[in-house]
């Protein structure tokens, strides 16, 4: 199974989706959004919440490819969001666990 940056760094969704997550990124806050997004409590580390997180993306573009009436732009938008915000934790962790070797 490839590890979860790999798997973040070979999404590949329209750009105007990328483009309004990558806007709404300055205002995410992992301790405000990540549990409503989902729906859990407490937190997952942000390896696990990545996860989550990719799978919840791939629901929401099933339904936005399959021109499902469910889909809604604005959650999927919040779920980019919030995996664009894991993901720089993650490189966050990753950068911190190579200082300290």
């Amino acid at each position: 199974m490839q590890d979860v940056l790999t798997q973040l760094s070979q999404l590949s969704r329209p750009r105007l989706l990328v483009q309004a997550a990558k806007a709404g990124l300055c205002h995410y806050h992992r301790d405000r959004h990540l549990g409503p997004i989902l729906g859990a409590n407490p937190l997952p580390r942000p390896a696990a919440a990545a996860v989550l997180l990719l799978d919840l993306e791939r629901q929401c573009d099933h339904l936005r490819s399959g021109k499902d009436p469910a889909y809604s732009a604005r959650s999927h938008i919040g779920v980019l969001i919030a995996l664009m915000g894991e993901a720089e934790n993650l490189h966050k962790i990753g950068t911190a666990d190579a200082q300290s070797d």
